[in-house]
């Protein structure tokens, strides 16, 4: 009689709880492909390569409308000896990721870009 009152109890909660829908979550992202930047971008910066991340407009809206973001990259001068990337974002709004981005990588992180890139 004991086994038996939890089997029923499990087995009756199971058929009073309402099932609960999947929730769709956004999709994959899709992986950067970097290629030459805009004419803006490159005649300052001639060392960055771009690509372009869709994100959501509205993150309470994932699978909803998009919006495009520049993405700029400084390579490591030495790949074989690359330790990571660094990665800045002016946290804005205001300032530009993309000019901050260009200015880090060939000023203030030149000393260390043999080893680390910068996104």
């Amino acid at each position: 009689m004991r086994v038996r009152l939890p089997v029923v109890t499990v087995v009756a909660l199971a058929l009073i709880t309402p099932a609960v829908p999947a929730v769709a979550g956004p999709p994959p992202p899709s992986p950067l492909v970097f290629g030459a930047c805009p004419d803006d971008v490159a005649q300052d910066y001639p060392t960055l390569t771009c690509a372009t991340l869709q994100v959501p407009l509205d993150y309470q809206q994932p699978s909803g409308a998009t919006i495009p973001l520049l993405v700029t990259k400084h390579a490591a001068n030495n790949p074989s000896k690359r330790l990571g990337s660094l990665v800045v974002n002016p946290g804005g709004p205001g300032g530009s990721g993309v000019i901050m981005a260009g200015y880090v990588a060939t000023r203030v992180h030149a000393a260390g870009a043999r080893r680390t890139g910068c996104v």
